[in-house]
């Protein structure tokens, strides 16, 4: 197994190379792309540093030095990289010891497998720092509370409340990077990554490695752009990437089933995001919305509304909801 892994480096001076340095004691890892992203600090220097110490690093940097976020960076490592399998990760962030060993047996053992998605832990710089992340997020490890066949997989993340994988957790192989899935949105600064792994589980086979332990180290300080993110501007945000996904999936060959929870997303967000406009600083129940909106949804798509309205259901009585 050959490991393309892609590092878009961004203001990162005081952790790239420990980043690096995770990757490159990885057996599998035969490449690490770095792509600086018009930083600030000393990353870029630190990166040529990188570049010329160790044989399988190579740097990338989008024209005249400028910077385009974390989605175009990490597009120009799509395109650039060599190898059958493609893995990421964050300039801030470190690989566990043996991160592909769970990942190499899921791919050797199922020839249906794009890609394989894994537990993702958590450490902090400081006490605040770990305060904000247990508000926004509650456990230190990213990972899915049970094994999902790939076909559940959108709803699952969707529908089931039980937990996410992320893209320093996911192996993927390089040919399923065709029109059908398509590259990051480059114009999503924020949610790109989830952007990306929803597109993966509609048109994709994903399958679980190793969930229960972390196979990467996501390190949370007060720099991390999500950390600053409040849960109105994040609903904004949100707002976006249903937008986005709901134009990438036009004329593409995703189930009805699916295509309707995504316009149901969309409308769901848009109007969380008019319902906070008007009520300025107070802070809002998202959950509470939940049936104001599938019922205006449904008087105006109602085909589409029934199935939301079914797999709710279907989630509800399963627990997981």
């Amino acid at each position: 197994m050959k490991i393309s892994v892609i590092i878009p480096v961004y203001n990162a001076e005081k952790y790239v190379e420990q980043a690096v340095k995770s990757a490159l004691s990885q057996e599998e890892v035969e490449e690490i792309i770095l792509i600086e992203d018009g930083s600030f600090d000393n990353s870029l220097e630190i990166c040529r540093g990188l570049e010329v110490k160790y044989k399988k690093v190579k740097l990338f940097q989008h024209p005249s030095g400028e910077n385009k976020g974390a989605g175009g960076t990490r597009n120009i490592g799509l395109k650039n990289a060599k190898f059958e399998f493609i893995a990421f990760l964050d300039a801030d962030d470190f690989y566990l010891k043996n991160r592909f060993k769970k990942t190499k047996q899921v791919f050797k053992t199922n020839c249906k497998a794009d890609g394989v998605y894994e537990a993702i832990g958590a450490c902090f710089e400081d006490l605040q720092s770990e305060d904000i992340w247990k508000i926004k997020n509650g456990k230190k490890l990213t990972t899915l509370a049970k094994e999902v066949d790939p076909d559940d997989l959108f709803k699952f993340l969707i529908l089931g409340r039980q937990g996410h994988f992320s893209l320093d957790g996911l192996t993927i192989k390089k040919e399923i990077l065709d029109s059908s899935l398509g590259l990051f949105d480059k114009n999503l600064r924020i949610s790109q990554d989830t952007h990306f792994c929803l597109k993966l589980s509609l048109v994709k086979n994903l399958f679980p490695g190793e969930i229960g332990r972390p196979v990467t180290k996501r390190r949370v300080h007060r720099e991390n752009r999500i950390t600053q993110v409040d849960s109105k501007k994040m609903i904004a945000i949100r707002d976006d990437l249903w937008e986005s996904l709901a134009e990438w999936s036009l004329g593409r060959k995703i189930s009805f089933s699916n295509k309707a929870l995504i316009f149901f997303m969309n409308y769901y967000y848009n109007k969380l995001k008019k319902i906070v406009r008007e009520r300025e600083d107070r802070e809002i129940n998202q959950s509470k919305y939940y049936p104001y909106t599938l019922l205006s949804f449904s008087l105006r798509n109602p085909l589409s509304g029934l199935v939301v309205f079914y797999n709710i259901i279907k989630y509800l009585l399963k627990g997981l909801f």
